[in-house]
């Protein structure tokens, strides 16, 4: 719709087709890829309501806010973070830029910025009152390894197993884990090798690259078992690793959600005001090198974290996390003495 809008503007001839990548260059590819894909959804939503999406209404981007709530709610009756919500309302705005039609009423003070202001405030107080960054504890994460490779597993266990036991290893990100390309995970009999986005590159910047390898011992290895099931219920398709040909990749809640599933299935769950949060993997990975002793510096190479970093200690490291022999088959082999095989190297991307 707007390629079509935007080809109808520059025409046909000579420079055309240069013109048009120029106009939609001004986007990362990624970025416009994204904002597609939630336009797509913008307009699935008026589709069903029988509302027009382009171009589309005061109204209708209302009423998709009011749908976003309500439909993206986890078990916990809790819906996507107000910064998500806003990720939507960019991508319409912007498409509709791209297509020389007016957006809607998006401006400061209108019914669509209040909204999104006051989706803000319940995420502040949400945060406020859950601790989202609570550490998964090693023991959950072997014991939903060890789930996933039974024959009675269901397929979302074993995706939700794969993503936690690499998520804990390499302290992953939502978006680093869901954007891993199938040729970005690889193994053999030594060594589990993943070539990671340095995360949150600034804007403008050319993404940097990290190859970071792991020694192929005790749970290591389990994660490697269960990754090589996955890609057996995965199929041959698609270019990412964790989404089968012609899925999208998934969300951070999304993640946190299945997070939350798979270690629930063996019966690990937060209490109280506690919750599993996508962060939950970078804060056990990290307690967990901390409390067996581990480098600092390996620890926060692993996390994407600068030597220097304060933020770990002070945001990511859980002092409940005692020491475990899970967390030993997990981390054990970075400690000096036990360190035999290489570990994490860089080569440019």
């Amino acid at each position: 719709m707007i390629k079509a809008r935007v080809a109808e503007t520059v025409g046909e001839g000579l420079g055309s087709a240069s013109a048009q990548e120029l106009v939609l260059g001004g986007l990362r590819p990624e970025t416009l890829d994204q904002y597609y894909r939630r336009f797509d959804a913008f307009a699935e939503f008026c589709e069903a309501a029988g509302l027009c999406a382009y171009p589309a209404s005061e109204q209708a981007v209302l009423r998709f806010l009011g749908f976003l709530e309500e439909d993206t709610r986890d078990e916990l009756g809790v819906p996507i973070r107000s910064t998500t919500a806003k990720g939507y309302i960019t991508a319409i705005a912007t498409l509709h830029r791209l297509g020389k039609e007016t957006a809607p009423a998006m401006e400061r003070k209108s019914f669509v910025d209040k909204a999104l202001k006051a989706w803000a405030e319940r995420d502040k107080y949400r945060s406020k009152n859950r601790f989202t960054r609570c550490a998964v504890p090693a023991e959950g994460v072997e014991a939903a390894l060890q789930a996933a490779l039974r024959e009675d597993a269901t397929e979302r266990a074993v995706k939700g197993a794969a993503m936690l036991g690499l998520g804990f290893l390499y302290y992953a990100r939502a978006g680093t884990l869901h954007g891993l390309r199938r040729t970005d995970v690889v193994w053999d009999s030594n060594y589990l090798l993943v070539v990671k986005v340095v995360d949150k590159a600034a804007v403008g910047t050319l993404k940097e690259y990290r190859q970071v390898r792991l020694a192929r011992v005790d749970n290591v290895d389990l994660v490697v078992r269960v990754l090589e099931k996955w890609l057996g219920l995965r199929g041959a398709g698609g270019e990412l690793f964790f989404a089968k040909e012609g899925e999208r990749p998934g969300t951070s809640d999304q993640l946190s959600c299945l997070y939350r599933d798979t270690l629930a299935q063996v019966d690990v769950r937060a209490q109280g005001i506690y919750y599993y949060g996508s962060h939950s993997v970078r804060a056990g990975g990290a307690s967990c090198c901390h409390v067996l002793g581990v480098n600092k510096s390996d620890y926060h190479y692993l996390g994407g974290w600068s030597e220097a970093s304060t933020v770990v200690e002070k945001h990511y490291i859980d002092r409940s996390i005692c020491y475990t022999e899970a967390g030993n088959r997990f981390f054990g082999w970075l400690l000096p003495q036990n360190r035999t095989q290489g570990f994490a190297f860089e080569v440019p991307g």
